[in-house]
């Protein structure tokens, strides 16, 4: 019966399964798929079939064209699913002929419907090993497994090489970007990529259903509940889109990273700057939470007196719009 051997090791000599990196020999009998033409439409929507991509085949292609294109340093992917946009990341390394590394991060673990082929939900003992074996095998199958390093826990359980350098970071995990560029940004040369999943100046259906539940309360009296929060509370309660909107922009607006283009959901930024993340943007978000304060506000205040955007109380609008 074929099997996967995957070699362990621990990352912060940790001993906790979520530090474990993957450094992955694969030896489980699967068909290999023909990746020698990778440049077409058709093999992009292929890639997307058969590794459950939740993104559309044209980012994929553009992911692949950008890892062609940026021909010096490793890649980092932050939250891959079953592995569409690492195995895009590592073709471009292997058919530029380069030895760079995707590194890879991602819990392989979601409570219920996700990206991931299990949930905690319903195989609560080995989601997370049962989820990495479909994203190896995925790798497998395109047979880039050579270029793939993978590391199945949070961002901030990483211990990153602090001089790897990398030319894109790609960033499609809770939301919480600040946090991962918080980590990985230094790792970014100047005129790298930065690429950012669900980007939208929209509250989407998880947004609205948390919404609704302040629906019996006042405007004044959401406030208070708002300020009550903690600061992770309020930026989940308008939902990914939302959130990854305003902090993509506040941090452009700092000077870390310029919008090079949009396609659907996915921004593509070049980073700027040579300085440290953490000298950039500084420890006051205070306008990120007023944004997110203010938008609230307004959609709550819509909701509850059933009228039209056109007539909602002006909020904090995005100067950087």
């Amino acid at each position: 019966m074929p099997s996967t051997v995957i070699a362990l090791v621990a990352s912060r000599q940790s001993l906790r399964d979520c530090l474990l990196v993957v450094k992955h020999a694969m030896v489980k009998t699967r068909q290999k798929i023909d990746v020698e033409d990778a440049s077409g439409d058709r093999f992009f929507a292929e890639l997307k079939k058969t590794t459950n991509g939740m993104l559309p085949a044209n980012i994929y292609r553009e992911m692949y064209q950008q890892s062609l294109a940026h021909s010096h340093n490793d890649i980092i992917d932050i939250g891959v699913g079953q592995g569409p946009s690492s195995i895009a990341f590592a073709l471009g390394i292997v058919h530029s002929q380069r030895t760079n590394i995707v590194h890879v991060i991602d819990q392989f673990e979601q409570v219920k419907d996700g990206p991931h082929r299990y949930c905690t939900k319903d195989f609560p003992e080995g989601c997370r090993l049962a989820n990495t074996e479909v994203f190896l095998n995925h790798v497998n199958d395109y047979g880039v497994d050579g270029t793939i390093q993978t590391y199945p826990c949070r961002t901030d359980e990483v211990d990153l090489d602090p001089d790897l350098q990398a030319d894109i970071l790609a960033i499609d995990a809770d939301g919480l970007i600040d946090r991962d560029l918080g980590y990985f940004f230094d790792n970014l040369v100047p005129g790298g990529y930065i690429i950012i999943d669900d980007y939208a100046d929209m509250i989407n259906k998880r947004g609205r259903a948390k919404l609704k539940g302040f629906s019996h309360v006042s405007v004044e009296e959401a406030r208070a509940e708002w300020l009550g929060m903690s600061i992770f509370a309020r930026r989940r309660i308008l939902g990914k889109h939302f959130l990854v909107y305003v902090l993509a922009n506040w941090i452009e607006l700092s000077g870390a990273m310029k919008k090079k283009k949009i396609l659907g959901t996915t921004v593509f930024y070049e980073k700027t700057t040579s300085k440290k993340f953490r000298d950039i943007v500084g420890s006051d978000q205070s306008f990120v939470d007023n944004i997110l304060m203010s938008r609230f506000l307004s959609e709550l205040w819509i909701l509850v007196q059933g009228r039209s955007k056109k007539r909602q109380p002006p909020y904090l609008k995005l100067l950087f719009r």
